[in-house]
């Protein structure tokens, strides 16, 4: 909501906080969320190394449900977070729904 009224820094304070919360309590699918809004909103920012940094080793953690919107969507910001202009930014890291994907099609 923050970030819609251009307000960036409340926002990313506010998912910082968030983020924090979901750790302390181990839950997952919420550190999920939130990663993967704090990486969208660093990458808007042109910070994809580090909205990359934040969002994979949280998105690797799981191991099923690939196709809920939560990790569909966290995929997206990593394959987002890949390039800058044409050229690999974080080489070495294919996530897991991709890489079943490749398996099933025999790339």
């Amino acid at each position: 909501m923050l970030s819609r009224k251009g307000d960036l820094e409340g926002a990313e304070k506010n998912y910082l906080a968030s983020l924090a919360r979901a750790r302390q309590q181990h839950a997952k699918g919420w550190e999920l969320h939130t990663s993967t809004s704090l990486a969208k909103l660093w990458q808007s920012q042109g910070k994809r190394k580090e909205a990359h940094d934040l969002l994979a080793p949280v998105y690797t953690w799981f191991t099923e449900g690939f196709d809920t919107k939560d990790l569909k969507n966290g995929q997206g910001v990593i394959r987002g977070t890949r390039r800058v202009k044409g050229r690999r930014v974080c080489q070495g890291f294919t996530p897991p729904g991709l890489r079943e994907t490749k398996l099933r099609r025999g790339q």
